[in-house]
């Protein structure tokens, strides 16, 4: 019932991730991580550390860069600054949105095949809820 309802909205979702996977294509490629948030990094003294590079990945830094400094703004102004690299924001909007896709695509997996209500499906069944609905903001 969720999808069906919000069958639209998600369509609108991946039609507006083609577009902009469309114009993201050109342009220099650099390793990235995958998922740079806080539970992939790791102290060690006074340095920080990525660890978990199971999604690393050739790709232009907006695929790591939209967790770390969300829409353009004064991060990617500092980060352009720093780096001498011009932050694309239909780049940074097309990684966004691609994350939100993956997520909805890996609960509704999880949740068609045969399942047991636990703790882990009431996880996913809140977590696609939220996805959908925050989709709208990518």
């Amino acid at each position: 019932m969720l999808l069906a309802a919000a069958a639209d909205r998600v369509r609108s979702l991946l039609e507006t991730f083609d577009r902009l996977a469309g114009t993201v294509r050109g342009g220099e490629r650099v390793i990235t991580h995958g998922e740079p948030h806080a539970g992939n990094v790791m102290r060690s003294g006074p340095q920080r550390m990525l660890v978990g590079w199971d999604t690393v990945g050739l790709a232009p830094p907006e695929r790591d860069l939209w967790m770390v400094i969300g829409a353009a703004g004064p991060g990617s102004r500092r980060y352009a600054r720093l780096t001498g690299w011009a932050v694309d924001p239909a780049a940074l909007a097309l990684y966004r949105l691609r994350w939100a896709l993956d997520d909805i695509s890996a609960f509704v997996n999880q949740l068609r095949t045969e399942h047991r209500r636990t703790a882990d499906t009431e996880h996913a069944w809140l977590a696609l809820k939220q996805t959908v609905e925050g989709a709208k903001n990518c």
